[in-house]
């Protein structure tokens, strides 16, 4: 899959995820798009050294772009 473009501030910036868990809570598909229902636990340490814990519900909006490669092309996350 490809991120949006709007992720790629995290590439390089000395950031780490540790994703634990990543479980697919629900799949709803639509004539141009899906909606990927997840909850997703994860230690995330900064560039500081600073560790943080999350467990986050998140809705992906995927879709099929025209070479048929599936995009992210929205991340909806509920804290």
């Amino acid at each position: 899959m490809v991120l949006e473009p709007g992720t790629s501030h995290y590439v390089g910036q000395g950031m780490t995820f540790d994703f634990t868990n990543n479980t697919v809570t629900g799949v709803e598909m639509y004539d141009d798009y899906a909606l990927v229902s997840t909850n997703e636990e994860f230690d995330f340490i900064n560039a500081a050294g600073e560790y943080m814990y999350y467990n986050r519900d998140k809705v992906y909006t995927v879709v099929i772009d025209s070479s048929g490669f599936y995009q992210i092309m929205n991340i909806d996350i509920s804290d």
